[in-house]
C-alpha cells in the first residue's frame, strides 16, 4: 500500500468517525468521569496533528536545521523495541493476587 493510499484510507476513516460523532449531543461528548471526555481527546488529537504538521513544514522550508542522527540513536531505538516486544520482556510483568494487588515481580 502506498503512502497516498494510506492517507486516503486514514482520511476516509476520519470522515466516518466525524459522521458518527455528529449524532451525539455536546453534553455527551463533554461528559467526563474524572477522565478525559471525548471532546478533550479529539481536541488533543487535533492539536497534536496541527503541531506535527507545522513542525514538518518548518523542517521542509529549512532543511539545514535537520540534525544528522548518529548511528547510536538507531541502536538505542532498536534495543528499546526489542526490550518492549521481545520474548524475554514477558518475564517482567507483575503478577497479582486475587485482591488485584501486586505480590511479586519477576526479573
Amino acid at each position: 500500500m502506498t503512502y497516498i493510499n494510506r492517507l486516503e484510507n486514514l482520511d476516509s476513516k476520519t470522515s466516518k468517525l466525524f459522521k458518527k460523532l455528529e449524532s451525539f449531543s455536546y453534553d455527551k461528548l463533554s461528559f467526563s468521569d474524572d477522565k478525559w471526555s471525548v471532546s478533550q481527546i479529539l481536541y488533543h488529537v487535533w492539536l497534536a496533528e496541527v503541531s506535527s504538521e507545522k513542525y514538518i513544514r518548518t523542517k521542509i522550508k529549512y532543511p539545514e536545521t535537520i540534525i544528522k542522527t548518529p548511528v547510536s540513536s538507531y541502536i538505542k531505538a532498536f534495543l528499546v523495541f526489542i526490550s518492549l516486544y521481545g520474548d524475554f520482556s514477558r518475564k517482567h510483568f507483575a503478577r497479582s493476587c486475587s485482591e488485584n494487588t501486586i505480590t511479586k515481580l519477576e526479573y
